[in-house]
């Protein structure tokens, strides 16, 4: 049985999409949107903090 060469899958990925942006001179490839929209399905069930918690700096810049 012969050994399956192991491929990382984004670098070849790359690597394939880079050549076709090479030969046609027009292909262009992002994840941005996909990431953007992960990230904002992170952070939907999250509150913002509107204010700083002066205390609990200074309590961290007293442990260093």
């Amino acid at each position: 049985m012969m050994d399956a060469a192991q491929l990382d899958y984004d670098r070849t990925k790359s690597e394939i999409l880079r050549l076709a942006q090479m030969q046609y001179d027009c292909c262009t490839y992002s994840e941005k949107p996909q990431q953007t929209e992960f990230l904002r399905s992170l952070l939907v069930g999250h509150e913002q903090l509107n204010s700083l918690d002066i205390g609990l700096l200074n309590g961290m810049d007293e442990t260093r």
